[in-house]
């Protein structure tokens, strides 16, 4: 079974999926009537607020109802061997531009349960960062060395220039604001330093079908095409 037997949880998910889905709606139509543009930036941001802090309460029940390791990377079957050959064929581009020096400084921005820290805490000081705490406890399990830390992906509590490499996988979909998020990737990374970002393509099968499922297009809000890109 993919969702463990917790009608407590499972009750909480669906209904902070239906107020994810108003306060989306409401933050989309703002703007309607005579407003003047102060109270139309306040009001955004309050409401921006509100709905990142119930997307991030979303994050924590399903990772509470869902073993992310064992339903992904760990699965049996094709599920578990598109992940594994994803997380293959990434590796690869790793070791191909990995920092040629000692003990580099490399970052995995939305880590969530570890599966890459894993390999990258391997001959490297590797850090982690999340906004699910519940993602980092599996993480701390999972992995090894790696510091962990709970942040937002938008702002990095890290002094500018101080990463020398940055993972970012199947990351900027998840993200309202992904072109934030890069910036801050932009700022803490080293001049010279390089950052690896994956994210899945807006018209593929997947995504097609996935698109018919409410919780897939919260946690999808940002798909590019091959048509868009984000430049920092």
């Amino acid at each position: 079974m993919i969702y463990e037997k917790c009608d407590k949880n499972s009750l909480l998910m669906e209904r902070l999926i239906k107020s994810i889905q108003d306060r989306s709606l409401r933050l989309a139509v703002l703007g309607s009537g005579y407003i003047s543009l102060k109270t139309k930036v306040i009001a955004r941001t309050q409401r921006m607020i509100k709905l990142l802090r119930t997307i991030r309460d979303y994050y924590e029940v399903k990772s509470k109802l869902v073993n992310t390791l064992k339903v992904t990377y760990l699965a049996k079957g094709s599920v578990g061997n598109l992940y594994r050959y994803r997380s293959e064929e990434i590796l690869s581009i790793l070791k191909t531009f990995f920092p040629k020096k000692e003990d580099p400084v490399v970052l995995d921005v939305g880590c969530g349960a570890g599966w890459y820290l894993r390999e990258l805490e391997k001959g490297s000081f590797a850090i982690g960062v999340d906004f699910c705490k519940e993602y980092l406890l599996t993480a701390k399990l999972w992995c090894k060395s790696a510091d962990l830390v709970l942040a937002d992906a938008c702002n990095l509590p890290f002094r500018d220039f101080s990463v020398d490499f940055v993972l970012c996988s199947e990351l900027i979909e998840h993200l309202l604001n992904p072109d934030e998020a890069l910036k801050e990737v932009a700022r803490v990374l080293h001049k010279g330093g390089l950052v690896l970002v994956t994210t899945p393509m807006k018209y593929s099968i997947n995504e097609i079908l996935g698109r018919k499922n409410p919780r897939h297009n919260i946690e999808h809000p940002n798909v590019l095409t091959y048509n868009q890109s984000i430049f920092v």
